[in-house]
């Protein structure tokens, strides 16, 4: 089991550290040894009692309180030292043992993001618990001679039970809005679920309630890159360039995961953009590509970078890029122009219909269409 406890915290690590979850500022040792030791009697908690669950809980770092880690610890001693007096019986070393041992990986000893705690953690490990109740239950009630009937009421009452607050918990995960605000209610300055849910409102245009948590993420964590980026996004849009810059350059300086900083230096190679500032916007874009080549944005942003150089052959090429990523009525507009202008009339056409398709009302694509059929008339 310790072996396998490894293996599987090194793959957890490995696993994390694609995604850009493990801490960039670890927590000190004995706060991790602190977390991990409450963490263990908070999931015994929450699988006897399972109410206030989330999808994570945030670390409370130094401030947890030393009373809450002792009762913890207390309470694991006093589990253990009566697991080993009855250590004849074997399921309870064993369910013990499972549940500890299974933990390991997840338990925070090696910090993985910023949570304390996961219930997803949990449901490998929960397993020993619960075999150690069905075979104790199921012990006692041989060694009492209960009546089968007498056993199973108070079992059902329980699976009842447990129905309804499963029935419950379930519908907090019909949609990432109910999710998120469900999970700001159970927990404290959970700067991941105020990321997520601002995520969850940018979906549904909801911009401004979306930017006031972004905000609050901001608050909760200073070195929070994904607030940053979206902090920035928001100042973009309202038309506060200037200001959504400053965001950029904080998300890059604190972000390290790949897919962050590629859509933050595309963000921020729009804004040089709009700015006039053309070598600070081709710098940006080009580490767009380096750091994901497909970025529709970065390529429409280089495209029109060309056009304003006159280099036809860049233009073609990356106008080109950006409509097969992901065509929008921008790029497929500035590609069929440039293909009119270089007298590739046919694929012009196919453009500006791809134009109209995405938007029926586009007028210049429209005009552009008509003027190409009459010229291929004459």
């Amino acid at each position: 089991m310790l072996f396998l406890a490894a293996g599987s915290a090194m793959i957890t690590m490995y696993a994390q550290r694609a995604a850009g979850a493990v801490s960039a500022a670890p927590f000190a040792l004995g706060v991790r040894l602190k977390n991990a030791i409450f963490s263990y009697a908070a999931y015994l908690e929450k699988a006897v009692w399972p109410t206030q669950l989330a999808p994570l809980y945030p670390h409370p770092g130094n401030s947890l309180a030393i009373w809450k880690v002792s009762l913890a610890a207390a309470f694991l001693i006093s589990s253990s030292l009566l697991v080993i007096k009855f250590r004849t019986r074997r399921y309870l070393v064993t369910g013990l043992l499972w549940f500890l041992g299974t933990l390991v990986p997840v338990i925070g000893l090696v910090q993985v993001g910023n949570q304390a705690m996961a219930d997803r953690y949990a449901y490998i490990p929960l397993i020993g618990i619960f075999l150690m109740v069905t075979w104790g239950v199921g012990g006692l009630v041989q060694s009492r001679k209960i009546a089968v009937m007498w056993a199973a009421v108070p079992a059902i009452c329980v699976l009842a039970a447990l129905s309804v607050v499963s029935y419950r918990q379930i519908g907090y995960w019909q949609n990432g809005i109910d999710l998120w605000t469900h999970t700001l209610q159970v927990t404290e300055r959970n700067f991941v679920a105020e990321d997520s849910l601002g995520a969850a409102l940018v979906e549904q245009q909801r911009f401004d309630e979306a930017y006031s948590h972004f905000l609050k993420a901001a608050q909760y964590e200073p070195n929070d890159p994904a607030a940053r980026l979206n902090i920035g996004a928001y100042l973009h849009q309202h038309g506060h360039v200037t200001e959504a810059i400053q965001q950029y350059k904080v998300a890059l300086a604190l972000g390290t995961d790949r897919k962050l900083r590629a859509t933050t230096y595309e963000n921020l190679g729009t804004a040089y953009q709009q700015l006039g500032e053309d070598a600070e916007a081709r710098g940006a874009l080009e580490q767009t590509l380096r750091l994901n080549p497909n970025q529709p944005k970065a390529w429409l942003g280089l495209g029109m970078l060309a056009e304003k150089q006159g280099n036809v052959g860049e233009e073609i090429k990356d106008f080109s890029i950006s409509v097969q990523l992901q065509p929008t009525a921008e790029s497929c507009l500035r590609l069929g122009r440039v293909l009119a202008q270089t007298g590739h009339v046919s694929e012009a056409l196919n453009a500006y219909a791809e134009a109209l398709q995405i938007s029926p009302d586009l007028i210049e694509a429209q005009q552009a269409i008509e003027a190409l059929r009459q010229r291929k008339t004459f």
